[in-house]
């Protein structure tokens, strides 16, 4: 389940003790909408599964069952990274608040990202101690990481094209991002999920909590994003992956058409760069993993 700019949805402000939520609300109706499943009782919640996450989150799945319907969510709770952290929510929204609002933001410019059901915090001020955020799972979209592992012989055209539209339509997205003056917060490979619709794919983004649209988009948040997206050492990308990847995002965001040749220098020495310390990285952990197994 997902939400773009046909279908924002208003959310209704509530407490329940120390719980201040804000529910989406045509939740009810939003659940009806989907298929019933008779091997769930009305009521049942859980069970909880934890997700893999960044340390800075806990992320479970879970399943919630009424009026004959099943519906899959994530729950995600944001943590307090350092006690700096811990008093700017003083300041400033929470970073689950943050999240829900880029998403929204996303979505009234016509982007894709995963249905937000509701978002809240439990306590106040001082008290505050949990913020959380629960969405939708994405019914059939798998992460962009996922459909670029699936390496195939060269003569298997249909697949290939099929990877080819994949990687042009989403250089044409985040072109599209980029010239409607957003800078996603962090556009890597894990947080883009897509899915085909009809030869067209659709592409959703998640982690959204640094997500920021802005008056000019500076050149340097453009490149980061082209980098950040450009992590996929290990999934066959090719450089003339990358260079599709970039015609279709020009053929989005022409501002920096007219300097392709260093543009496309920079992005690809920067990407390079980074997939080179990455690399190093790895090989030192294994390193120290083989020493810390010797007797």
């Amino acid at each position: 389940m997902s939400q773009t700019a046909a279908k924002v949805p208003s959310y209704r402000k509530f407490r329940l003790g120390r719980r201040m939520i804000r529910l989406r609300t045509d939740f009810l109706r939003f659940a009806a909408d989907l298929p019933p499943d008779e091997k769930f009782f009305d009521g049942l919640r859980g069970p909880f599964s934890p997700v893999n996450s960044a340390s800075t989150s806990r992320v479970h799945r879970c399943r919630i069952s009424f009026g004959g319907t099943c519906l899959d969510l994530y729950l995600k709770q944001h943590l307090h990274r350092n006690l700096r952290d811990y008093f700017k929510h003083l300041i400033r929204p929470s970073r689950a608040m943050r999240e829900f609002k880029a998403s929204q933001m996303l979505a009234e410019n016509g982007f894709d990202t995963p249905a937000m059901i509701a978002v809240g915090r439990i306590g106040a001020g001082l008290l505050e101690n949990r913020n959380f955020l629960i969405t939708a799972r994405l019914d059939s979209a798998r992460a962009l990481y996922v459909w670029l592992q699936q390496r195939v012989p060269s003569d298997i055209r249909d697949t290939l094209q099929m990877r080819r539209s994949l990687i042009r339509q989403l250089g044409e997205t985040i072109g599209r991002m980029h010239a409607s003056g957003i800078c996603h917060g962090d556009l890597r490979p894990g947080n883009v999920f897509a899915e085909e619709e009809s030869g067209r794919w659709r592409f959703f983004f998640l982690d959204n909590e640094r997500t920021r649209k802005f008056l000019y988009l500076p050149r340097s948040l453009v490149v980061k994003n082209l980098v950040q997206i450009g992590m996929l050492p290990e999934y066959g990308v090719t450089r003339t992956d990358r260079l599709r990847f970039l015609k279709g995002y020009l053929a989005a965001d022409r501002r920096f058409a007219a300097r392709y040749k260093s543009f496309a220098a920079e992005v690809f020495a920067r990407t390079a760069a980074r997939l080179k310390a990455k690399e190093i990285r790895r090989g030192r952990q294994s390193a120290g993993a083989k020493t810390t197994s010797i007797p």
